[in-house]
């Protein structure tokens, strides 16, 4: 039983950038997951050690955020999907998507925004 798990909108105040000061002033991010997996076994169970642990998904995403500063985007949502892959091994595909609300440009969008899928290799 595929499942897919959404985690809506956490929001992390980071240190990430091209220019100098946003890398010092910081901003704020949103992310956006969904993660499918596979949890027939949680279903079956009802517990929470056979099931994406959304808490410690979106503390992963945290310490990432708030870890190495990246100057992109791109950059910064690979170095999610990545890590994401890697810490939680049930997941089975994942999309992402990384906005960044403190924007340093003339036209004041509200966000800009990068999405990114990674599918496990078998899945």
């Amino acid at each position: 039983m595929h499942s897919i798990l959404t985690i809506a909108n956490l929001q992390i105040y980071a240190h990430h950038g091209v220019h100098d000061e946003e890398r010092v002033l910081g901003g704020r991010y949103e992310v956006d997951l969904a993660i499918s997996y596979d949890a027939e076994k949680a279903v079956a169970t009802d517990e929470l050690r056979h099931a994406l642990d959304y808490t410690a998904v979106a503390d992963a995403v945290t310490a990432i955020l708030t870890g190495q500063h990246c100057r992109l985007l791109e950059t910064l949502a690979a170095r999610l999907s990545a890590t994401l892959m890697k810490q939680f091994p049930a997941i089975l595909e994942l999309t992402l998507r990384l906005r960044k609300i403190t924007v340093p440009i003339a036209q004041q969008p509200d966000f800009v925004q990068i999405e990114q899928r990674t599918t496990r290799p078998g899945s």
